[in-house]
């Protein structure tokens, strides 16, 4: 009656009553987990606008949503205790690329380390009609699903279809994180 008076007779309404529902029968959470202000109550509806069922649009705007809300119950804001800390930071960007073998070890948390290919000239190439598997020189890369700037660059990324003697092969490993470029011959 209230969105009749306003002239939005249309428009569907995600009430308190839908969002309690699903927090206890459906995530198994508190009932007042949900109300509003929050922003699994701000997807669901714009899912509904988009024509999803209120049971459905609740459910995906549940599972969008990841992490506390900016808001308590009350709607009073919460202020985060911490900022940023210096072990959240990235690495910065190194690229592995085709040339004359280089790696770089690096430390990370618990004590162990990972390592970085900077430069890769040979691959672990697997046949996939034998099961034989063969180190083959890197020639080029032939195209890089990931970036298509890449590919003048010769960057070496998982998904890279490179060219080898034996033919082009898809690369199946990370060489910024594992140390190793493996790649499987793909089938003309």
């Amino acid at each position: 009656m209230g969105a009749e008076l306003v002239g939005m007779k249309g428009f569907p309404i995600m009430g308190s009553g839908k969002l309690s529902w699903y927090a206890e029968t459906q995530a198994s959470l508190p009932d007042h987990t949900l109300l509003k202000p929050n922003p699994v109550h701000a997807l669901a509806l714009l899912q509904s606008c988009l024509g999803q069922s209120p049971a459905t649009a609740i459910h995906s705007a549940f599972s969008l949503w990841q992490g506390k809300s900016k808001r308590k119950i009350t709607g009073g804001r919460r202020r985060y205790a911490r900022g940023k800390r210096k072990f959240e930071i990235g690495r910065e960007q190194q690229f592995a690329i085709i040339g004359a073998h280089r790696r770089k070890l690096y430390k990370v948390r618990g004590g162990r380390s990972k390592v970085r290919i900077l430069q890769a000239e040979h691959a672990n190439l697997v046949d996939t009609k034998t099961g034989k598997v063969t180190r083959v020189p890197l020639k080029t890369v032939l195209s890089n699903e990931a970036n298509i700037n890449y590919v003048q660059r010769n960057i070496l990324t998982k998904g890279a279809i490179v060219d080898t003697e034996l033919g082009p092969a898809r690369i199946t490993s990370r060489p910024g994180q594992s140390g190793v470029v493996n790649a499987i011959l793909i089938k003309e």
